[in-house]
């Protein structure tokens, strides 16, 4: 059962990415909004029982997650985009809570080695530097935005790296804060070709190397 929603949500995701390549615009939305239940399924599947306050947390990400999708399906007009924004936020700072819980006494990585920080500190602060002329009034919620996700890849790094599945946790995290990245570039400061796509690929990677990292343990 845990494996017919891993392969329904790489199906899902497929069929997503398919829309955005070949305009298939019924399945779009659809295809979209049925990602996050599908990998919710796997994770509930492969979490053992009962839960503790790190699975919550992830579980509460994803719900997170999925209202965020759900707006951003309407995401050119900057009411549903703000919301979703502030979904992905909140959902963003409950990955990062659901990390510090995570199993197990392994060595926390930033503590013996503080400079794993600088490529993610350079990367949102770099990002924030070359959009921030761009965003107009968003330069603030902007800004929380970048730290949010930022405190998110930190987290997967400190808490998660040397835990069983850490490499997919941190693989998962970086490739959120790169289909943000893209998001952002395309939305403030030049069309990307095929934006959708890439943006959809690099979010449905992250998201799924978040729960197969941080549930690798509980297996």
């Amino acid at each position: 059962m845990k494996k017919a929603f891993e392969y329904a949500f790489f199906v899902m995701l497929a069929l997503h990415l398919g829309s955005h390549l070949f305009g298939w615009q019924l399945l779009l939305a659809p295809s979209k909004s049925l990602l996050l239940p599908l990998l919710a399924c796997w994770f509930y599947l492969r979490s053992g029982r009962p839960w503790r306050a790190g699975e919550r947390w992830m579980a509460a990400g994803l719900a997170l997650s999925w209202m965020g999708d759900v707006l951003l399906i309407k995401g050119n007009e900057p009411l549903f985009f703000m919301t979703g924004l502030g979904f992905f936020l909140l959902a963003q700072l409950s990955y990062a809570y659901g990390f510090t819980k995570m199993p197990g006494n392994q060595p926390k990585l930033l503590r013996e080695n503080p400079l794993w920080a600088l490529p993610v500190l350079a990367v949102a602060v770099g990002m924030l530097w070359w959009l921030f002329p761009s965003l107009g009034d968003l330069k603030l919620p902007v800004t929380i935005y970048v730290g949010a996700i930022g405190l998110m890849v930190l987290s997967a790094l400190h808490f998660g790296y040397r835990q069983p599945g850490g490499p997919w946790l941190v693989l998962g995290a970086s490739c959120f804060m790169l289909s943000d990245a893209l998001l952002a570039v395309n939305k403030f400061a030049f069309p990307i070709p095929q934006a959708g796509f890439w943006i959809m690929l690099t979010y449905g990677s992250a998201q799924y190397g978040l729960v197969r990292g941080f549930t690798k343990p509980l297996r």
